[in-house]
């Protein structure tokens, strides 16, 4: 089987949305179990954006389910903000409980992974 992909996300909806149609549009995308570790608000105006994030993700969670564009998407959002550091720790570990290796991605590297596909 293919690396699953662990996604770092925190408060900018245009990234995300640029990120996973980057993944989307790789060949092996159906193959492809994705993560999306969503950390929260630091205060009322992170959380909104926080909160615009996860709306698209659900809605691209429905799209992904509907469609089979990946193997399986999982949203993993997080009730607090516990930080990047700590979120990719989490995150990675998470992932590693059922699966031997992964591919880590932050919302805000776009331009690389469209240059790697």
């Amino acid at each position: 089987p293919l690396s699953p992909v662990a996604l770092f996300v925190y408060n900018r909806a245009d990234n995300t949305k640029k990120t996973i149609q980057a993944l989307l549009a790789n060949k092996q995308a159906k193959e492809t179990d994705l993560y999306v570790f969503s950390d929260g608000g630091k205060d009322e105006k992170s959380w909104r954006q926080v909160n615009e994030v996860r709306t698209m993700l659900h809605q691209i969670k429905e799209e992904v389910e509907r469609t089979g564009s990946l193997r399986s998407m999982t949203l993993v959002l997080r009730p607090e903000n516990i930080y990047l550091e700590r979120n990719i720790t989490e995150g990675i570990a998470q992932v590693f409980r059922h699966h031997d290796r992964i591919i880590v991605q932050m919302e805000e590297h776009t331009s690389e992974l469209q240059s790697r596909l």
